[in-house]
């Protein structure tokens, strides 16, 4: 099953995406991850590793958590050989029983054709603001701290597939290096990617559609 979790610097996504690979230890299952992760049994996602069928073929039972998708699967570098690689086990992943979260500040930016086509849920991450009354009816919003707003969308429901809930992020820093910078793996290029970007679009919009039919909020 994919998972994709999107949200701008700082709104939570990489947190969120902890407290399930957390979850999913917890329950025994194995844990890889670019991610430096404390405290959670893992292996560091290697790409090099990764791109060798023997070790695929030992992906079973498993619970991959990349933050920063693109820097592995790019819109723009959909001929790569890590987005072929990838959308290949991307492919595979229900057969091997295994589970694929990602981070992306953009669902826009992600391999529509690997990855954001077959994503099941996605999960929107948003900071939470208080609104603090001023003099003559005016207000400014004031952030609250390490709390943010979750919008979970699962495609699998036909009805009641959207909620939203609250989380306490700070929950989860001891778990992963907050400041940990994730690197782009490669520096391809593919000019081909049009019909990528008109159909990812086109899922993004329907995602969006999707959430203000709920009544929820959709700041990008």
């Amino acid at each position: 099953m994919l998972i994709g979790i999107e949200g701008f610097f700082g709104d939570g996504k990489t947190a969120y995406l902890v407290r399930c690979l957390k979850i999913d230890a917890d329950n025994n299952r194995k844990i890889i991850s670019n991610l430096k992760l404390n405290k959670i049994p893992s292996k560091i996602f290697d790409v090099e590793e990764f791109l060798n069928d023997d070790n695929n073929d030992n992906l079973r039972n498993a619970t991959i958590g990349l933050d920063e998708i693109t820097t592995v699967m790019d819109c723009r570098l959909s001929g790569s050989k890590s987005n072929l690689a990838f959308g290949y086990l991307v492919l595979q992943s229900r057969k091997r029983d295994v589970d694929i979260y990602y981070t992306t500040q953009d669902f826009d930016l992600v391999d529509y054709r690997r990855l954001i086509k077959y994503t099941s849920i996605f999960v929107i991450a948003q900071r939470i603001y208080k609104k603090l009354e001023l003099e003559n009816g005016k207000y400014i919003l004031e952030e609250i701290d390490n709390w943010r707003n979750y919008t979970v969308v699962d495609e699998r429901k036909r009805k009641e597939n959207v909620i939203s809930f609250n989380l306490k992020i700070s929950d989860y820093y001891d778990y992963y290096d907050t400041d940990q910078i994730i690197k782009p793996i490669n520096l391809f290029k593919n000019k081909d990617f049009k019909k990528d970007i008109f159909l990812l679009k086109k899922r993004v919009i329907d995602l969006e559609i999707l959430l203000n039919e709920n009544g929820i909020k959709y700041v990008k």
